[in-house]
């Protein structure tokens, strides 16, 4: 299914999601007007794994995964986002390589912030930065509950679901090898 959202309307919802992370409405429509359409095919890999942040993507239609190559060749999917969703945030904020693997589930359409721009605009506009890191740790606490949820699960499926990913996870496409 390709996305429907109008490029015209893509910067007003981007400049919403910045406003709600605590951005003043002037700053967030800047941010949102520099940033450029790009639209991705299902399967698409928008990021790749190991490598340095292409764009702060602002995903407007469609839905992506976060996924990880098991050394049998498969993907293991991490986590899903949908529309309203700012990705790769963090890594351009941290210069950190990617994590996971990113790919379009969908058809989706995005906004992209080059990591120069975003960069400058983390160095010369306070309030973005604090939106930034706003985000960080919204999105960090939010997995710290999953991981405390899953820790007071029971035990004997905490230890088969670690040794089962330690076992996929060693294979030699995995970088822990």
């Amino acid at each position: 299914m390709a996305p429907t959202t109008p490029p015209e309307a893509q910067p007003a919802a981007l400049a919403r999601r910045l406003v709600e992370a605590g951005l003043q409405q002037g700053t967030a429509d800047a941010v949102a007007g520099r940033a450029r359409p790009v639209r991705h095919d299902a399967g698409t890999l928008i990021e790749q794994r190991g490598m340095p942040a292409r764009a702060v993507w602002f995903l407007a239609e469609g839905l992506v995964s976060h996924q990880v190559r098991l050394h049998r060749g498969g993907p293991a999917v991490v986590s899903l986002d949908g529309a309203g969703t700012l990705l790769n945030h963090q890594h351009a904020l941290f210069s950190a390589p990617n994590g996971l693997d990113t790919v379009a589930v969908t058809g989706v359409a995005t906004l992209a912030i080059d990591v120069p721009a975003y960069r400058a605009w983390i160095e010369h506009e306070p309030s973005f930065l604090r939106a930034m890191l706003r985000l960080t740790a919204h999105r960090s606490t939010r997995l710290a509950e999953v991981l405390a949820a899953f820790k007071h699960g029971s035990p004997a499926f905490r230890i088969v679901f670690a040794l089962c990913h330690f076992a996929e996870a060693g294979g030699p496409g995995s970088g822990l090898t």
